[in-house]
Formats: C-alpha cells, sequence, structure tokens
C-alpha cells in the first residue's frame, strides 16, 4: 500500500486519509490502537519502519518519502484537532528507541528540497530559511504538549531534540537556533537552562549568539533574546556564577565575529560575500542585544 502513491501531489493517500478521519470520528483510544495495530499489519508499516530507521539518512531516499507521504496523508495531517495528531504521532514514535524516533521524526517533518527528497545534509553544511524548519517545529511542539501523557516528560522530549539536531551530523549552528526560535520560549528556555545546568556553557553561548542573528535576519524582537538570556542568567544561583556565563556570552560574541570575517576574507566567491552579508547583520545584531540589554538594566 505504501508504493501506491509516490508523487507528493499524489491524492489517494490524502482521499484515505479523510475517509479514515471521518470513520473513526468519536472512537475511544482503544478502538484508535486497533485502527493502527490493522493498518500497521495491512501495509507492513513497522518492519518497513524498522529497515529504513536501520539504515544511513539519506541513503534510502524513495523509501524516506514512501514513509513520509503515507504517515503524513493518512493518519496525521487530516487530524482536526492537535490531541489526535498527538495520538497518532506517538503511535508512530514509541516503539522505537530515542535516536530512531528522532530519525523518523526527521523523516515525517523534516525540510522537504524542491528534488522531492529531505534536506539532511542541507541542515549540516548551511543555515536554512526558516519555512524548512517550520513543520518540524510544530512536530516537537505537539510532542511537548504530551508531557501529561504517561511516559513522556520534559527530559524524553529533550532527548529526542538532542538527538535531532545531530542527524546525520551535528547541524550547522544556525539551524539549532532558528528551531529553537521557532520552538517558542518555553521550549528554548527548557533546553538552554539543561545544557547551562550541566556546565555546557561554550555550546549554549554559541547558540544564543546564533538566536541573536536569527532574531536580526527573520525579524524577531531583539527584547526576546534579552529575556532569554536573562532566564537562562537565574538558572545560576550565584553572583560569579552568573558573571562566569556573562563573559562566555561575550567572548563568544567576540569569537563567532572573528570567525564570520576570517571566512570572508579568505577569498573572492560568492559564499564570501554571503559569509561578509552575515557579519554585517551578526554585528547589527549585537549592537541591538546590547542596547535593549543596557536598557532593560538602566531603567
Amino acid at each position: 500500500m505504501l508504493e501506491q502513491c509516490l508523487a507528493p501531489d499524489c491524492s489517494g493517500f490524502s482521499r484515505y486519509g479523510v475517509f479514515l478521519q471521518t470513520l473513526i470520528a468519536g472512537w475511544d483510544e482503544l478502538e484508535c490502537h486497533r485502527v493502527f495495530k490493522f493498518l500497521c499489519d495491512q501495509t507492513n508499516l513497522l518492519l518497513k519502519t524498522e529497515a529504513l530507521l536501520a539504515t544511513k539518512p539519506g541513503l534510502k531516499r524513495h523509501q524516506e518519502l514512501q514513509l513520509r507521504l503515507f504517515c503524513r496523508k493518512v493518519l496525521l495531517d487530516p487530524c482536526q484537532n492537535q490531541p489526535d495528531g498527538q495520538f497518532w504521532l506517538v503511535q508512530l514514535l514509541k516503539p522505537w528507541p530515542m535516536v530512531s524516533q528522532a530519525q523518523l521524526l526527521f523523516i515525517l517533518y523534516g525540510p522537504l528540497l524542491n528534488e522531492g527528497v529531505l534536506g539532511w545534509e542541507d541542515l549540516v553544511e548551511g543555515g536554512l530559511p526558516h519555512s524548512y524548519l517550520l513543520e518540524l517545529a510544530k512536530a516537537i511542539l505537539m510532542l511537548f504538549g504530551l508531557l501529561q501523557v504517561k511516559g513522556w516528560s520534559t527530559d524524553s522530549i529533550l532527548s529526542i531534540l538532542e538527538e535531532l539536531i545531530v542527524i546525520p551530523q551535528p547541524w550547522h549552528v544556525e539551524n539549532v537556533a532558528r528551531l529553537l526560535v521557532l520552538c517558542g520560549s518555553n521550549l528554548c528556555y527548557t533546553f538552554l537552562a539543561s545544557k547551562a545546568l550541566n556546565g555546557r556553557l561554550d555550546e549554549i553561548s554559541r547558540i544564543i549568539i546564533y538566536i541573536i542573528l536569527v532574531c536580526e535576519k527573520d525579524g524577531y524582537h531583539m527584547s526576546w533574546a534579552v529575556k532569554l538570556v536573562q532566564q537562562i542568567c537565574k538558572v545560576f544561583s550565584t553572583e560569579p556564577e552568573r558573571f562566569f556565563f556573562i563573559q562566555h556570552l561575550e567572548n563568544m560574541f567576540s569569537e563567532v565575529t572573528r570567525e564570520f570575517f576570517e571566512s570572508s576574507v579568505a577569498g573572492n566567491n560568492f559564499e564570501d560575500r554571503e559569509t561578509f552579508q552575515t557579519l554585517c547583520i551578526l554585528l547589527d545584531s549585537s549592537a541591538r542585544f546590547h542596547t535593549k540589554l543596557l536598557h532593560m538594566f538602566l531603567k
């Protein structure tokens, strides 16, 4: 059945999904579990998913697209409300270990490029526009709203997110930052505060610098980034710890600025001009961030 509708614009799966959701509307959770089991039996969904998750991401592009189209068009996209979407997403994810859950989440909601393939490597090589990460952010937020469900916790969501941003290799930091911004204040703070408590100051400082850059590039209010830094400061219990964190952040501003400058003067091709433009945006974002920060302290 998964092989019957391969084109992204094929309406077969969509029609079946609408029919299925209409049929089971109002059914209780136990009955929906039976429907999911029936679908898995009829399509070998779990076996095909297992085989795909056992291979290197991007190696079986055709099968990845098949799985994405079936799950999205039949089970996820036709849902009329968030609880229904959460139910089907959990059914798809929960049979697998954490790293496989992250990989499957990417297959289902990761950026789909114009060629009809998933952008695994694109997230590693350079920054992508926010539209490429929007669906993934929405899926993560849908999971984040499941904390009241047995077996799901803040730690499990953070673990999936940690695994996600290193598949197939560590993402470009701008993509990590943009995904966190799209996920909103609560999840972004929770993710960074967890790293702060574990002493990973260099890592969170670099991510915050790129969050500030993303705010400038994508038109978010810089006060959002300032409040985020203030919240993270409160994670630390003593004044010396807070000072140490701010010192790390300012040193990272210098380091990232130097990296962009060195990259921009290394040659004279299009990428170098683009890097120089990003450097200028970073300098503007730094000025706006520090203006907001000082204004907040001087109030």
